[in-house]
C-alpha cells in the first residue's frame, strides 16, 4: 500500500498510529504534523516524576528513526478540507493526503478571571509548561492549585513531595466529581493526610499582584500564594474541522471505528467521541484509549475489520498508591465497597440496574480477575 497519511496531532494517539503503521508492514508515506516542536512524548510523566526532576524529558520520548515518518513540527493544522482531500497548515502549505487522521487532542481550559494572566499562573499541558512549573517550583515554598481533578491531585502529590505547602481551590463540594462519594472521601483524606489544605464550594472572583500573582481571592476570603497551577479541564481541538463536514459535539464524533462522516477521515484520542457499544457516545481522555484507538485506527487503514470495544482503563499515581480505574460510569451510581477504604485497600464497584460499569481498585490486585469478569459479563 503506498497510499499517503497524514496524522494531525503529535501526541500519543499520533505517534502510537505511526508506530502500529509500520508493525503491520504499511509500506506509505506517513506524515506526523506536531504544533509543538517536540517529538511526541508521553504526558503522564509531566504531572509526576518529570514534575519533581525524578525523570529526564529523553526518557519520554516516543517515536525512534526507525519509526520512519516525517515529522512537521511547530506547524499547527489550520484547517481539514474533505472535498479536495487537503490539510491547510499554519505556514500556509496545502498538505494533500490519502488518509488523515486527527489526532490533535486537546488545549488547557483557561481560567477566566481578572489577574489569571499574571506571572506565577501556570497551565500544565506540554512539555514546556512541565519545566517551566518545575522551575518554578523549585524557587518557591507554597503552590495554590485551582481544580480537584486528576491533574490538580497529582500535582498536589508531586508538590507535596517536594515539601511545599500546598492549597487546593475547588468549586464543586468534593474532589473527582465523576467518581463516586466515597471514593472521593478516600482521595481526599489521604491528601490532607499528607498535609493538603483543601476549599471546596469555593468561587474564585480573582488573581492580584504587581506582575507576579500574590494572593487569590475568594468570594469569603483573601489567600496569599507565590505560585498558581491552574487545572480545570480541557477544551478538544475540533476547530480545523468545519461543523459543515464533521459532527462536532464535544468533540469529532466518530463511530465505533473511529471514522467520521466524511471520506477517509478519522479521528483518535481525546479530540474523537466515539460510539462505546456498551457505554454509548463517550470521549475518554485516558492513555489507554489513545493508543488502543490508534491500533484500531491501523488496522482499519490496512483493510481489516475493527472497532474500540475494550473496556476503558486509566490509572493514577498519588504519593505511594496507585489507583486503577476500569469501565466508565458515574457519581450517580449505586457503589458497593469491597475492602476496606480506611485500610487503604478496597476495591469500589458502581452498578447500574444490577450490572457492573465501573470500578476503582485500591491494593486489592488479587479481587482483579473476578471484578475483570463482572464488567466484561452482559450489556
Amino acid at each position: 500500500m503506498s497510499k499517503r497519511i497524514v496524522i494531525l496531532g503529535g501526541g500519543l494517539a499520533g505517534a502510537t498510529l505511526v508506530k502500529e503503521l509500520r508493525k503491520r508492514a504499511f509500506q506509505g508515506e506517513v506524515i506526523l504534523v506536531g504544533e509543538e516542536e517536540e517529538i511526541p512524548y508521553d504526558r503522564p510523566p509531566l504531572s509526576k516524576k518529570l514534575l519533581c526532576g525524578k525523570q529526564k524529558p529523553d526518557s519520554i520520548r516516543l517515536l525512534k528513526d526507525g519509526h520512519r515518518y516525517v515529522g512537521r513540527f511547530g506547524v499547527r493544522a489550520e484547517k481539514v478540507k474533505p472535498a479536495s482531500r487537503e490539510v491547510i497548515l499554519s505556514d500556509g502549505e496545502e498538505l494533500s493526503y490519502d488518509i488523515c487522521v486527527i489526532a490533535t487532542g486537546g488545549r488547557a481550559r483557561s481560567l477566566e478571571l481578572p489577574g489569571a494572566d499574571l506571572e506565577g499562573v501556570h497551565y500544565l499541558r506540554t512539555l514546556r509548561d512541565c519545566l517551566n512549573l518545575r522551575e518554578a517550583l523549585q524557587r518557591c515554598n507554597s503552590v495554590s492549585l485551582v481544580g480537584a481533578g486528576f491533574i490538580g491531585l497529582e500535582v498536589a502529590a508531586t508538590a507535596r513531595e517536594m515539601g511545599k505547602d500546598v492549597r487546593l481551590f475547588e468549586a464543586g463540594p468534593r474532589p473527582l466529581l465523576p467518581l463516586p462519594e466515597k471514593v472521593a472521601g478516600w482521595f481526599r483524606r489521604v491528601h490532607e493526610e499528607k498535609g493538603v489544605t483543601f476549599e471546596f464550594d469555593c468561587t474564585l472572583v480573582r488573581l492580584e499582584g504587581d506582575r507576579q500573582v500574590s494572593k487569590i481571592v475568594t468570594s469569603e476570603k483573601t489567600y496569599t500564594t507565590e505560585l498558581v497551577v491552574v487545572g480545570i479541564g480541557m477544551i478538544p481541538n475540533t476547530q480545523l474541522c468545519d461543523p459543515g463536514d464533521f459532527e462536532i459535539d464535544d468533540g469529532i464524533v466518530v463511530n465505533s471505528s473511529c471514522a467520521t462522516g466524511c471520506d477517509e477521515v478519522f479521528a483518535i484520542g481525546d479530540v474523537a467521541r466515539y460510539e462505546h457499544p456498551r457505554y454509548g457516545k463517550v470521549r475518554l481522555e485516558h492513555w489507554d484509549n489513545a493508543g488502543k484507538q490508534a491500533e484500531v485506527v491501523a488496522r482499519r487503514i490496512l483493510g481489516e475489520e475493527a472497532i474500540c470495544d475494550g473496556l476503558p482503563f486509566f490509572w493514577t499515581n498519588q504519593y505511594e498508591f496507585g489507583v486503577q480505574v476500569f469501565g466508565h460510569g458515574s457519581p450517580d451510581l449505586e457503589c458497593e465497597i469491597r475492602g476496606s477504604l480506611q485500610d487503604d485497600q478496597f476495591a469500589a464497584v458502581s452498578s447500574k440496574d444490577g450490572k457492573p460499569r465501573q470500578a476503582v481498585v485500591v491494593n486489592m490486585q488479587k479481587e482483579l480477575p473476578k471484578i475483570m469478569r463482572e464488567l466484561n459479563s452482559g450489556d
